[in-house]
């Protein structure tokens, strides 16, 4: 998987050959930290993982960690990977709605993102 840094963007283009292995190399990073992974049913090249993080009082927090694969512009034998990392504030159990997004992220969802991206992302 070699990535081709876009010159002046900071991207990481990845042939498009090997896309579904970034992305399943990202979901294999996802399960051994512990996260429960999800495949997109109209996207196989995005990979979602999410973990429960213990809070205290009635309510809850979920780290969610995505990795991405998108086109680029002219060029349909390059994928452009990408990353996100975010931790859900959830009020109450029981209730998936009326979630608020916690600021700042929670590092260890970060850290994982930057290490499935040093992994996943390079030969």
């Amino acid at each position: 998987m070699s990535p081709t840094p876009a010159a002046s963007s900071g991207q990481i283009l990845i042939d498009a050959a090997v896309g579904g292995d970034a992305i399943a190399c990202a979901e294999e990073q996802f399960k051994a930290a512990g996260y429960a992974t999800h495949r997109d049913a109209k996207n196989s090249l995005m990979v979602q993982g999410d973990r429960e993080t213990p809070t205290e009082g009635t309510g809850y927090e979920v780290n969610v960690a995505r990795a991405y694969l998108g086109p680029v512009d002219g060029n349909s034998k390059l994928l452009q990977w990408g990353v996100q990392a975010e931790t859900r504030q959830f009020k109450t159990r029981g209730s998936l709605v009326g979630y608020e997004i916690r600021t700042p992220t929670r590092g260890e969802v970060l850290l994982l993102t930057r290490q499935v991206t040093e992994t996943c992302a390079k030969a």
